[in-house]
């Protein structure tokens, strides 16, 4: 792969896209040498969502993330932040490139339900840093379950991964992007 990624996180109350509620939605654009060009962060707003309905596991990780607070003073609907989304996507040129993060087939998922018309701006092709992950025994950093601070964390990880590779001569495509990333 010689080109850009786009990276997309997305927080929810739950892991069903029909049935729970999108929260936050983070865009970050890396260059093929995994440096920053742009990044937009969403957060839509649920006045009277009931706690109670939730599930406590998600209630206290989004209460310690800080994105309750800002949910509720939040004044975007779905429609709104998927419009912002759309905007700057084209802005930056961005369509078309493959949907990047970390298992990102559930953040492709989200916004299938929720935001179609972002993702008919990605490829079809997903990036996902999981299966590197996996492939070289790392453990996945901490989340913060803040969709940018994360999408800056699995940046920051396969900058990691990529010199890994090339430390272990698994890098055997010149120009390929690990192998730009790693040098």
């Amino acid at each position: 792969m010689h080109a850009p990624l786009l990276w997309v996180d997305v927080e929810t109350t739950g892991l069903n896209p029909h049935g729970d509620r999108l929260l936050e939605v983070a865009l970050l654009l890396t260059d093929e040498h995994l440096r920053e060009l742009a990044h937009i962060r969403v957060v839509i707003g649920w006045r009277g969502l009931d706690m109670a309905e939730l599930d406590p596991f998600v209630v206290k990780m989004h209460e310690t993330s800080g994105l309750w607070v800002e949910v509720e003073r939040s004044n975007l609907c779905v429609r709104q932040a998927e419009d912002q989304l759309v905007e700057w996507i084209e802005r930056h040129g961005a369509t078309g490139l493959y949907m990047a993060g970390s298992g990102v087939h559930f953040d492709r998922r989200w916004l299938r339900a929720h935001m179609p018309r972002v993702v008919k701006r990605f490829h079809y092709r997903n990036f996902d840093l999981t299966t590197l992950r996996y492939f070289f025994g790392s453990e996945k950093t901490a989340p913060a379950h803040r969709a940018l601070t994360d999408l800056e964390q699995n940046v920051e990880d396969l900058r990691a991964l990529a010199a890994q590779a090339r430390a272990a001569g698994l890098v055997a495509v010149p120009g390929s992007q690990l192998a730009r990333a790693a040098s």
